[in-house]
């Protein structure tokens, strides 16, 4: 049995099924969800029940049982000295911690019959194996979305080079904490990524979606080529927009890297902010974040 932990939006909840996925599939163990977090944390919420994923949630029981397994001696030696994934009290445990924002391929090697998983994950080289196997799942069907959902679809579709522009505000900028640790992208990385897109692209249309509505339309106001996406009713439809766009302008927001990432298209350009967090000793911990296509302004 592989437990995995879902904490936070559901940017966060993709990488850390994605990574369970990928742990399931390299051991042929069932994986299941710790979706606990969500009975105390009052700003999110589980996100992922609309996607088709095989993966139940595990009970409190289920949970308590792998937390208190007990691998072999020569397999805690192992995972607390190479993979430093059991501090104490977690040293009898087969609990799988992530200790660092940078990708580690030893982490795909822990072995056990039961796991506890917990982490961030954000990386796509833990689990870009299986990128079909989760472009299936992460997959919804057209007749489900919401009539404003359909309208954007459509609009999208018929523009000849789309571009999603993600600006994420909101608690990045509210949260006193937050923005201390994140930071904003400014008005500066996006002048510097509309460029970049411009000098390959003639007349791309760019869709802007942000959670600060009146912000962004007073920043573009006055632009032809410019669509604001608003009422759009749930963060997933928002998602699937920005992966129906041709090329993409993300913020440092782990929703947009998966607005991006879920578009298949080869020839897509995908720009991100060289500063992913305002905390410098975590933004040098982001190289592996970011697939080597993407261009980092």
């Amino acid at each position: 049995m592989l437990i995995v932990q879902l904490t936070g939006g559901i940017g966060n909840q993709l990488f850390q099924y994605a990574m369970g996925r990928s742990l399931s599939e390299r051991s042929k163990d069932t994986l299941m969800l710790d979706i606990n977090s969500y009975s105390w944390d009052s700003l999110r919420k589980y996100e992922l029940g609309v996607f088709q994923l095989k993966a139940p949630f595990a009970s409190k029981k289920e949970i308590e049982r792998v937390k208190q397994s007990n691998p072999l001696f020569k397999d805690r030696v192992y995972y607390y000295f190479k993979l430093k994934c059991a501090p104490f009290p977690y040293f009898r445990l087969s609990y799988l911690k992530e200790q660092s924002f940078t990708f580690d391929t030893n982490y795909l090697k822990f072995k056990s019959e039961n796991v506890y998983v917990e982490g961030y994950w954000q990386s796509e080289n833990y689990f870009k194996e299986i990128r079909d196997i989760l472009l299936n799942e992460l997959y919804i069907e057209e007749s489900r979305f919401s009539l404003i959902m359909k309208d954007y679809t459509s609009i999208i579709r018929k523009a000849q080079d789309s571009v999603s522009i993600h600006i994420r505000r909101g608690d990045y900028l509210s949260n006193t904490e937050t923005t201390a640790f994140h930071g904003l992208c400014g008005l500066d990385y996006y002048r510097d990524a509309m460029y970049h897109i411009e000098k390959t692209i003639a007349n791309p249309t760019y869709f802007v979606f942000s959670d600060d509505k009146s912000y962004v339309k007073e920043v573009f106001s006055g632009k032809k080529n410019v669509v604001i996406v608003e009422n759009v009713p749930y963060d997933y439809e928002e998602l699937f927009l920005m992966s129906y766009c041709n090329h993409h302008i993300i913020a440092n927001s782990s929703f947009s890297w998966w607005g991006a990432w879920l578009n298949d298209s080869s020839k897509k350009q995908v720009v991100a902010p060289a500063r992913w967090f305002a905390n410098i000793e975590m933004n040098n911990q982001t190289q592996s974040l970011f697939p080597p296509s993407w261009i980092r302004k």
